[in-house]
């Protein structure tokens, strides 16, 4: 049975705003787009485990032929997705849209948790001999 599925403002926007884009380059293009992002979305709601966690317990699909990617939370057999992003946009942004207090499915303690493993591996890189991360 398919997860029921919320999808935040944020992510309506974001849709908008590259299908408005795609129909610009060219007509029906957007109306592509949109039936790509959903066959994601769609396979998602069958699986939702089925994608790693990329950022604390945020999880990402990637759609095809469009390069990008969907990011949403699984909790209580609810398929939420926070954001639509070009693949191509900087990492920072989707992190900032992501943040732990929209978890809903989690304890405060489970996502500290996360967000110090998070912190650990990134000094534990930026003191090696590569230097500091980006």
């Amino acid at each position: 049975m398919a997860a029921d599925l919320i999808l935040a403002p944020e992510a309506e926007q974001d849709l908008t705003e590259a299908y408005e884009w795609y129909e610009k380059q060219r007509t029906g293009l957007g109306e592509e787009f949109i039936g790509c992002v959903d066959a994601c979305v769609q396979a998602v709601r069958r699986n939702p485990t089925g994608y790693a966690a990329v950022h604390l317990l945020y999880r990402r699909a990637l759609t095809r032929r469009f390069p990008y990617a969907v990011f949403f939370e699984f909790a209580e057999s609810t398929v939420t997705v926070y954001g639509v992003f070009h693949c191509s946009r900087d990492p920072e942004k989707w992190r900032q849209r992501l943040r732990p207090q929209r978890i809903t499915g989690t304890v405060p303690d489970q996502v500290a948790k996360v967000e110090k493993q998070e912190w650990l591996t990134r000094e534990r890189i930026s003191s090696s001999s590569m230097g500091p991360l980006p």
